[in-house]
């Protein structure tokens, strides 16, 4: 779709050649779960040759971002994924609630909610850091598709750091025709609306895909309109900055609950009851020092996020000095061996 609205706009020349046209629709790095390829970003490169050399700084950077997708996928995202089932359990929109998905407390619900949205995000960031790490060894430089997004200190920042490929996707052919020569801001907040149900209606139609994509709308057009009346100028600056990374967050994150379990749309009645359940149940009841564990995992991908979000760039971790480089690069493999999960997180690639 987006090659055909470019040829249209006449951003890029029709492709006559099929051979080039068919490697850039099936260029296997992001064929799967890579970033969204782009024409005129995308088919120059293929039609001119590897553009970038694969001198040994790429070389480097390739590995890197090979290896870092590898460690977000087999030894954080599938070892996360165990602590966000209890809301994918309980919030699967089946004919009859067994009492098998009210086996949790509420503590393990507490839990779950924080780690689905870093297991979704470890694992679409990590498969996106392969994509491009695979195409650079072709010489072929794609999209950043993920920048250390649970930084960021609104919605606004956050849609510029979250599947960046696909967000700048719906706003160049989505919001800005939408936008265009608009000047009401009730209509601006509309577009913005409507911006973000397609974005949900992308990853599936379901109704709890819906439900979070009205809360990402509606937690997008707030922190419009907190920018515009410039509130909370009285707050230091550095506090501020870290309220919103905290609050963008758990919005995102509370949005998410509605779509942990992808396969199936989501009931209300089931979801009504499994509220019911949560707040009856005695919260700490069944917790065990296991339980804990997820913030392990949590906490190594915000210092690895953390180090890149400092130097301003994907590749901070290779800007370390050689000292702290190699020390993390240590404790990294050895947390690999250990904890490496091979059973669901490079599937499609192995599969290949």
């Amino acid at each position: 779709i987006g090659y055909k609205i470019d040829v249209y706009r006449r951003k890029i020349a029709a492709e006559r050649n099929f051979v080039d046209f068919a490697n850039f629709i099936s260029f296997f790095p992001q064929l799967l779960a890579g970033p969204i390829g782009r024409a005129p970003d995308l088919l120059p490169q293929l039609k001119g040759g590897a553009p970038i050399a694969l001198d040994k700084k790429n070389a480097a950077k390739a590995v890197y971002l090979i290896a870092l997708g590898a460690f977000f996928i087999m030894a954080l995202a599938e070892n996360l994924a165990a602590f966000a089932l209890p809301f994918t359990n309980l919030m699967k929109a089946t004919k009859t609630l067994t009492d098998s998905a009210f086996s949790a407390h509420g503590a393990e619900y507490l839990i779950s909610f924080y780690a689905f949205p870093f297991t979704l995000y470890l694992r679409f960031a990590g498969y996106s850091f392969m994509a491009k790490g695979y195409a650079l060894l072709l010489g072929i430089d794609i999209a950043t598709n993920f920048r250390y997004p649970f930084f960021s200190k609104n919605m606004a920042e956050f849609w510029g750091r979250w599947h960046i490929s696909l967000s700048l996707w719906i706003r160049d052919y989505v919001f800005f025709p939408l936008s265009s020569g608009v000047r009401s801001t009730s209509r601006l907040y509309l577009n913005i609306v409507i911006t973000m149900l397609l974005f949900g209606l992308w990853h599936e139609a379901s109704v709890g895909w819906l439900l979070a994509s009205t809360i990402l709308a509606a937690s997008s057009v707030a922190s419009h309109m907190v920018r515009q009346a410039h509130l909370f100028l009285w707050l230091n600056i550095r506090l501020k900055e870290f309220l919103g990374m905290l609050l963008t967050f758990h919005v995102f994150a509370f949005a998410m609950v509605f779509v942990n379990n992808l396969s199936e749309p989501l009931s209300m009645e089931p979801f009504a009851e499994s509220l019911q359940h949560i707040l009856r149940t005695q919260f700490w009841n069944g917790l065990s020092v296991d339980h804990v564990r997820f913030l392990e995992y949590i906490l190594i991908a915000l210092v690895l996020d953390g180090i890149n979000f400092r130097s301003g760039d994907i590749y901070g971790l290779l800007e370390l000095k050689k000292n702290k480089r190699f020390w993390l690069v240590v404790f990294l493999m050895v947390f690999f061996v250990l904890e490496m999960n091979l059973s669901q997180g490079l599937t499609m690639y192995l599969n290949m």
